[in-house]
Parts: structure tokens; sequence; C-alpha cells
């Protein structure tokens, strides 16, 4: 079997952030924001503040592995202003002065913090690179920067790493097709889908009224990562991937079919797509790929996407959407418990809309199904993938039950509401849910289970037609 290479690593702000990320098996930091030690402060941090801190971030005890780290440098602008610049007051910051932008105007600030980096490289694995690039140009000035500055240290004779990579974020179209000249000039390049997909459908991601439009699932998009992927390779050069997309399970095969060498996303996460990583094929995640962007629009590949996740089986239920021992006591916090569990466990974005979804369908007709069960189900957008999620109230609960008996579990069946495909999803495995809890043997099997991995196999068993 062909298995990814693909590297899951962490985001990071702070020292507390890489210790939670080392815990959960992080196989390094792709994205520390060295901005967070600018902010709600009243002066920059001098230069041994700074290397201070990058020095801890990136030593690691003997007895461990060295820790990748990449340090992305300030990226202040935007929604992340700093009083003491006294930047002029910008109309539209997102598309004013903001990362790379502010550098020449304070060409000291870049300096003291380089040197804080460059540093910090004689202690363990350290890249470095610079936000908001949008030129072949920019992606020079700084570079030359950074050798300015080992330079300067040579003279010194202050040691570090000789070799350390210097790379830009690809976060403006320009950028991306400027990609062939600008990984002439870089040793490796991060693809910022948050900033590049607002940049690129020109419409604010945190503005209900146009956010939508910012869907990293549109064909559109998925061409626009392969030319910048395409681009880098042809220089060889190393590309990461981090923001919202990078840390979806659902486009992980997209992120594997691509051909990236590594995400990285929220350290909550890194278990998870570490998991479903295991499970994957580079083949089969390379023709997803290709058949995902030739599609029609972003429905079409999340119908795809969900279609193979459920052929695989892959991760529909795990541990984190099992509750053994619910404090609930109505149908109510049922859902509500639903919901925010699936929340918890990074299945959806806002848990009201899941709660909403699943009170649509009851409030049509209960979903208890007789002998102690309830099948509450939904197909909802507020979901990338299917899932089904378990609460066995300590209490029966009331759920109006055509046989009159109250409910001792509920299992939730959620599937993204796209096209054709997934109406057919949802009636077969809630077809199959319910033919199964026809069984007593099957029934015994859940309520006797006290511990949410025995419910999970009783499930995948279920799912699996055993």
């Amino acid at each position: 079997r062909n298995a990814p290479r693909l590297h899951v690593a962490a985001n990071a702000s702070t020292l507390q952030d890489i210790e939670f990320a080392k815990r959960e098996g992080a196989e390094g930091i792709g994205l520390f924001r060295t901005e967070m030690l600018f902010l709600e402060r009243t002066e920059p941090p001098p230069e041994e503040e700074q290397f201070s801190v990058y020095a801890s971030a990136v030593k690691s005890p003997r007895e461990r592995p060295a820790f990748p780290i990449t340090f992305r440098t300030l990226d202040i602008g935007g929604d992340k202003p700093a009083p003491y610049l006294r930047l002029p007051p910008q109309e539209n910051p997102f598309l004013g002065l903001r990362g790379i932008r502010i550098y020449e105007r304070f060409a000291d600030l870049l300096r003291s913090q380089l040197r804080a980096i460059i540093r910090a490289s004689a202690l363990g694995p350290v890249k470095v690179m610079a936000p908001m690039v949008s030129s072949v140009r920019e992606a020079s000035w700084f570079v030359e920067r950074v050798r300015e500055v080992q330079n300067e240290l040579r003279g010194e004779r202050i040691a570090f790493a000789r070799d350390m990579p210097v790379g830009v974020m690809i976060e403006v179209p320009s950028a991306a097709f400027d990609i062939k000249e600008i990984a002439k000039v870089v040793d490796f390049v991060s693809i910022g889908t948050n900033d590049l997909t607002q940049y690129f459908f020109s419409a604010d991601r945190t503005n209900p009224a146009v956010g939508g439009l910012c869907d990293p699932l549109e064909p559109s998009f998925l061409r626009l990562l392969r030319t910048i992927v395409d681009g880098a390779r042809g220089r060889k050069r190393w590309v990461g991937v981090c923001g919202e997309m990078a840390g979806e399970a659902r486009t992980l095969e997209l992120m594997v079919g691509l051909g990236v060498d590594e995400i990285s996303v929220s350290p909550a996460r890194v278990l998870e797509l570490k998991a479903v990583r295991a499970a994957l094929k580079v083949e089969d995640c390379g023709r997803s790929f290709r058949k995902a962007a030739s599609m029609r629009d972003a429905s079409q590949v999340r119908t795809l996407l969900a279609a193979d996740r459920a052929r695989s089986g892959q991760a529909i239920i795990d541990r984190d959407l099992v509750s053994i021992r619910s404090a609930a006591t109505s149908k109510v916090e049922v859902i509500k418990e639903l919901s925010e569990m699936a929340w918890a466990a990074g299945r959806v974005e806002n848990a009201a809309d899941l709660e909403e979804a699943l009170w649509a369908r009851e409030e049509t007709f209960s979903t208890a199904i007789g002998f102690g069960f309830a099948v509450p189900h939904c197909k909802t957008d507020a979901v990338g993938t299917p899932m089904i999620a378990l609460v066995k109230p300590a209490t029966s609960i009331d759920w109006g039950s055509s046989d009159g008996e109250p409910v001792r579990v509920a299992i939730m069946l959620a599937i993204p509401a796209v096209a054709k495909e997934a109406s057919r999803l949802h009636m077969e495995l809630l077809a199959r849910l319910a033919r199964k809890l026809m069984h007593e043997k099957f029934r015994n099997r859940i309520l006797s289970a006290d511990r949410p991995e025995s419910v999970v196999a009783a499930l995948k068993s279920a799912l699996q037609g055993d």
C-alpha cells in the first residue's frame, strides 16, 4: 500500500501551544505566529526577549528527537494592529499595510526579529517565512534581509544554522501566479488558505453576508492550489499548507492528492488527522483530487468527499462522539449534548446549526424507533462528513416513542446536505441502523457497553453489515 508521507504539524502562538502539540503527537510546528509577542504592549519586544522565547520553542531535551519549528515573521496589520507602530488609518486594512508590506518602514524591527530567529536556529531545526508576499520582488527582498543578518551575525561570531530554510507564505493570488519565479529564490512555500480564499474570491470570510463565497472546495480554488504546488514542485521546493482547510478531516484526502509535504493544524486536531492519514492511499487521493478539481462546483466536491469517506468507513464514529453516562434529563438536553459533542470533536463549526437541523426533523415526527432507542438524524450543511454520535443518559427519557417506552440510548446520524448522493447515503445508513436495532442482541450490546470503545466497535460492525 502506498501510504501518504504527508506530515501533520501544528500551529502555535505560545510555548504552551508547542508543549500541547508535542503531547498530541504533532510532527513539528508548521506555523509559529510570532506577532503575538508584539501585540498588547506599548513597545516592541527587544531582541533578547524574542530570542529567549524562540530558543525555548526550539530546544528539545536530549532524550527527545528534534522538533522542527517554522517561524512566521510578524504579521501585523489587518486584524492585528500594534498601536506603537502608529500605522496610518486604513479604510481596508486587510488590503493595506500588513505583513511584509510594513517591513521596509520598520527595518530595525525586522532586523531584531530576524537576528533572534536566526540565533535560535543554532539550537534546533528552524525555518523562517514571511507573510503576505505578493511578488517575486518581495520574496527576493526578504531573502536578502535574511542573508544580511546572517552575514552580520557571522561577523560577530554568533552561532546560527547556515542551512536554515527561508520561505514565504502564499496568501495572495498574484504570488500564486508568480510561483515559478518565487520558487527560484526561496527554499519553501507555505500556502495560507484562509487569506488566499478571501483574496481569491474577493470576499471577507468573516462577513456573514459574503463569507459563504470563500469556499476552499470550489473547483476553481482547487485548481489554484494545484498551480501553486506544481510551480513549487518544478523547482523541487517543499510545500506546506495552513489555515482552516488544512485542519479538516474531510479535506485531508485532497491535501494528500495535491501532493503537499505538510499540513499545519490546531494541536487539538493532530491525533484525528494522523488517524485519518493512516487510512489513506496516495493513488486514491490523487484520483479524488483530479476529479474534484474538474467538477462544476463545491457541492459536487462535497458529495465526492462524503461518498469517499462513507465507502472507507473512515471516522464516521469514534470515541469522542460517545457519551456513556450523560447527565441529560430531557430530549432537549440530549440533542444539545449530541450537537455540542460534535462541535467539541471538531466535526462542526457551529453546534447550534446542527442542533437546529436535528430539531427540524424531530418536530416533523419523533425519531424514537422503540425498544428504548431513538435515532435523531438530519441532512445538513453544518457537517462536512457523515458522522454518528451516541448518548446514553443516566436516566430514561420521554421521547414520544410509538411503543411508549422511554429512551435509554440516542444515536445521532448527520449527513452533509449535498446533491442526490447525500439522500441515498442518509437513507442507507439510517436503514442499516434501524435494521440492526431490531435485534435484541445488538441492542443489549449497546446497552451493556461501559466504555466508548465498546460502543464504537458495535456501531462500526453495524455499519459494515456484520
